[in-house]
């Protein structure tokens, strides 16, 4: 997972270096808002998954998640109904705008202000 990560900034680094409008003041960021973020979990776990070795290892992950995520539970039909009840009819809206990426001024190291 760390290497996708690493990669995606990577190719971000790469795409800032070689754009024209770099220029010897300017500075790398990335936006690493939970918009910009959360559609990259899948690639990073895909690709921490394709580097299991073994089938048992491929197995105890599968058996992880499956516990820890309550996935038996959640497809119970018994959950969709109390789910059903709990909402009604309300519709849930997802946000069609790209979360903003916040200017959180200069970084500077704390322990110098200390000294």
């Amino acid at each position: 997972m760390a290497a996708e990560f690493i990669d995606y900034l990577s190719t971000k680094y790469t795409e800032w270096y070689n754009s024209p409008e770099r220029d010897e003041e300017s500075i790398f960021k990335v936006n690493l808002s939970l918009g910009v973020t959360k559609p990259l979990i899948p690639s990073y776990v895909t690709r921490g998954i394709s580097r299991l070795e073994t089938d048992a290892m491929k197995e105890s992950i599968t058996k992880c998640f499956k516990k820890e995520g309550l996935l038996d539970e959640a497809r119970l039909q018994s959950t969709y109904e109390r789910a059903l009840r709990l909402l009604g009819n309300a519709a849930v809206a997802i946000p069609d705008e790209i979360e903003e990426e916040e200017d959180l001024g200069a970084i500077e190291d704390e322990d110098l202000g200390a000294r």
